[in-house]
């Protein structure tokens, strides 16, 4: 596959939300997200980013990529469920058992995925 065009879209975001939400000051989070766009721009720009020298495809290294963001949503859904079980052990809204379906299911996925990109087993 001919690698495309180095510029990242619009709907690529510097900042993950797990990140900014936790800004409280009114504003701050635009502030980053507005940073953020910046550098998409300036990356966009220069046209010159990413390791060069790594090997592989750019696309393969996006999905690699993808991966790792993924794994980072499994780790912070795990943490809220943990969150979860310890403030409120009865769980009147049912989320410790909603947020475990979804952890069963991204798991699934992330495994899928290493699999088929052929990265070891998280751990191995």
């Amino acid at each position: 596959m001919p690698e495309r065009a180095r510029t990242i879209s619009p709907k690529q975001h510097a900042f993950r939300e797990t990140f900014l939400w936790r800004f409280h000051r009114p504003g701050l989070p635009e502030v980053f997200r507005t940073v953020g766009d910046a550098l998409v721009d300036l990356m966009n720009e220069g046209g010159e980013w990413g390791p060069a020298e790594a090997e592989g495809s750019l696309s393969v290294k996006e999905l690699r990529a993808v991966l790792r963001d993924l794994e980072h949503l499994l780790d912070y859904l795990e943490e809220i469920e943990e969150d979860f079980r310890s403030s409120d052990p009865d769980d009147p809204e049912g989320l410790t058992a909603l947020v475990g379906g979804w952890i069963g299911r991204l798991a699934r996925i992330v495994v899928d995925m290493r699999r088929q990109i052929d990265l070891p087993p998280e751990g191995a």
